[in-house]
């Protein structure tokens, strides 16, 4: 065995030795961290204490700008301006575009929030309405029903490597929040 084999089993059984302790006397926190871009999600999903993270700043600004959701948008104010008692609305769409496996459209906010439930709640006063938009996904690396074969494949290899290499969060939930007020 190699110095970097030895020093990278040494820095894994200390990590193993530390989150045991933690264990023991009930120190692991599951806290929400925040997350501005794809790196910030995979080092949050491979901090094992880490429940959620919370998408702020560039991530966010993908999401709003990304044409599936600027479609949805769009028809989801038109219903509701020709109906205002339409209060809520919840939907399922891709991010970052059409094709997992392409290099066209948002490839970091593909790999971040694919596949999510989109929720937005219309909230009126004053004479403005408020559109509050949350977005919940899992950033997991699983083979998963419904999905291609490709990806399924590709899942099959990377998630061992991904949970025993890299101590990654399996089930990580990602969390995406944000307002927007509109006039009749």
């Amino acid at each position: 065995m190699d110095l970097k084999h030895l020093l990278l089993c040494h820095l894994y059984f200390r990590s193993l030795i530390t989150r045991l302790k933690c264990l023991l006397i009930g120190q692991i926190r599951k806290d929400k961290y925040s997350a501005g871009n794809f790196i910030d999600l995979a080092y949050n999903a491979t901090r094992r204490n880490t429940q959620a993270s919370v998408v702020k700043g560039d991530l966010i600004n993908r999401v709003k700008k990304d044409p599936a959701f600027q479609a949805w948008r769009k028809k989801i104010i038109a219903q509701y301006k020709m109906n205002p008692l339409l209060k809520k609305r919840l939907d399922v769409f891709k991010l970052g575009g059409d094709k997992f496996f392409s290099l066209e459209g948002d490839i970091e906010l593909r790999l971040s929030i694919r596949g999510a439930y989109i929720n937005a709640d219309f909230v009126e006063s004053n004479g403005t309405t408020t559109i509050n938009y949350s977005i919940d996904d899992t950033f997991d690396i699983k083979q998963q029903g419904g999905r291609g074969t490709a990806y399924n494949v590709i899942n099959g290899v990377l998630e061992p490597i991904w949970v025993n290499f890299f101590h990654g969060n399996e089930d990580m939930k990602v969390e995406v929040r944000w307002n927007e007020t509109i006039t009749k």
